[in-house]
C-alpha cells in the first residue's frame, strides 16, 4: 500500500509540476504577445506620425512651389509689358527722333561690340582643347612634381596667348585682362574662384597653329617629362562661356584721366 501511496505522490507531483509549467509557459507567451502586440501599436503610431509629418512637409512645398510659380507668372507679364512698352517707345523714338535714335543704335551696338572684345560673350569656333591631370606615382607616393601648379596653368594660357589664341578657359573660368592663377592650397584660384584637377583648358584661334604650337613648345616637353596626364585635341567648335566676374572692384583704382588734375 506505501508503494502504491508513493506512485500516486510522484504521479501528482510530476503532474502539478507540468501544470505549473503549463501555467508559466502560457503566461509568458501571453506577456509576450501583449509585448508584441505594444511594440506593433506603438511602431504603427509612430508610423502615422511620420506619415503625417512628411504629408504636412510636402503640402508645405507644394504650397511654396505654387507660391513661387504665381511669382513667376506675375514677373513674367510685368518683363512683358516692360518688353512692349520699351519696342513702342523705340518706335516712337526712331519716329520723332531719328538721329538719336541713330546715335543709340550705335551705342548698343558698341556695348555689345566691346564687350564681345572684352570676353563678356559667350563664343565658339575652332580651337584647342588640353586636359592635364595631376600624375600617377609608381612608387605610391605623391611628389610636388607630380602636381599640376598654378606655374603650369599660366605657362599654358601664356603660350597660347603667344600662339594667337582669342578666347581661353580653364574649367569654365574666362581667362580676361585681370585674371588671377594663383595656388590656394589644394587648389587653384581662378577668376576668385578654387578649382581643383583635373583641369580643362580651352582656346579659340587657329586650331593648325594653336595645337602645333603646344605640342612642340617647352611646356609640354617639361609637363611630360613631370608625367603629369595630359591629352590635346584640335576642335572645329570648342565652346567658351563669357566672363560675369566684372564688378567695381576691379576698377577701384582707375579714374578718368580728364579728371586728375
Amino acid at each position: 500500500m506505501d508503494s502504491i501511496n508513493d506512485s500516486d505522490t510522484i504521479e501528482y507531483k510530476m503532474k502539478k509540476q507540468k501544470k505549473t509549467a503549463l501555467i508559466v509557459f502560457f503566461a509568458v507567451f501571453v506577456c509576450l504577445g501583449v509585448f508584441v502586440a505594444v511594440q506593433t501599436a506603438t511602431a504603427r503610431a509612430n508610423d502615422k506620425k511620420e506619415a503625417a509629418k512628411q504629408s504636412k512637409t510636402i503640402s508645405d512645398y507644394q504650397k511654396q512651389i505654387e507660391s513661387l510659380e504665381e511669382d513667376v507668372a506675375a514677373l513674367s507679364g510685368e518683363i512683358s509689358e516692360m518688353s512692349s512698352e520699351y519696342d513702342s517707345k523705340m518706335s516712337q523714338l526712331a519716329e520723332n527722333d531719328n538721329d538719336f535714335f541713330r546715335i543709340l543704335e550705335f551705342y548698343n551696338s558698341s556695348i555689345e561690340k566691346y564687350g564681345f572684345y572684352a570676353g563678356t560673350r559667350d563664343v565658339t569656333g575652332k580651337g584647342i582643347e588640353i586636359s592635364i591631370d595631376d600624375g600617377n606615382p609608381t612608387s605610391g607616393t605623391v611628389t610636388n612634381y607630380l602636381l599640376v601648379h598654378d606655374s603650369t596653368l599660366l605657362n599654358i594660357v601664356n603660350a597660347l596667348r603667344d600662339s594667337g589664341a582669342q578666347a581661353i578657359s580653364v574649367n569654365g573660368e574666362r581667362i580676361v585682362s585681370d585674371t588671377e592663377i594663383i595656388c590656394m592650397g589644394t587648389g587653384i584660384k581662378v577668376n576668385d574662384k578654387k578649382l581643383f584637377a583635373p583641369f580643362s583648358i580651352k582656346a579659340i584661334g587657329n586650331s593648325d597653329i594653336l595645337y602645333s604650337d603646344f605640342v612642340n613648345s617647352s611646356i609640354y616637353k617639361n609637363i611630360i617629362t613631370a608625367d603629369l596626364l595630359v591629352n590635346v585635341t584640335e576642335s572645329d567648335a570648342v565652346k567658351i562661356a563669357g566672363f560675369t566676374g566684372f564688378s567695381d572692384e576691379n576698377v577701384k583704382y582707375l579714374k578718368d584721366s580728364e579728371d586728375v588734375e
